[in-house]
């Protein structure tokens, strides 16, 4: 089941998120899934359900002109599947480009996330992830 999981967010960073494309992957995601974002502060914010994770991505989307997310490595850990790479985007309102590290976790049960976090710390990425600090 790894395998096929690993191939869904594959898909999901290639056809989609890469390409500015956040309509793509939806139906990975559970309806009850359990979410972890942040504010522009930094600040974690917790959802839950996938409604309420569309809701914080449209709001999120409509501060910026353009968002994509590439991935370096995608780190197959059986029941999660982590990204590690970058997001790239440009203001709304003031068109300035902005890059930077972004890590997402995905956790599987039966082919569907039922958690999702996003961080842009390392060190936070891989303690979710079960990965010991390097």
């Amino acid at each position: 089941m790894a395998a096929e999981d690993l191939d869904s967010v594959r898909r999901l960073f290639e056809e989609g998120w890469s390409r500015g494309d956040w309509s793509r992957g939806i139906e990975m995601f559970a309806d009850d899934v359990k979410v972890t974002v942040f504010d522009p502060d930094g600040d974690e914010i917790e959802l839950h359900g996938l409604a309420e994770l569309q809701e914080w991505l449209r709001g999120f989307l409509r501060e910026w002109r353009e968002v994509r997310e590439e991935y370096d490595e995608l780190l197959d850990l059986g029941d999660r599947i982590l990204s590690r790479g970058r997001q790239i985007a440009s203001g709304r309102t003031s068109g300035a480009p902005a890059v930077m590290p972004i890590y997402f976790l995905f956790v599987f049960r039966d082919g569907r996330v039922v958690e999702f976090s996003t961080t842009r710390h390392a060190d936070v990425a891989d303690r979710r992830a079960g990965i010991n600090a390097r």
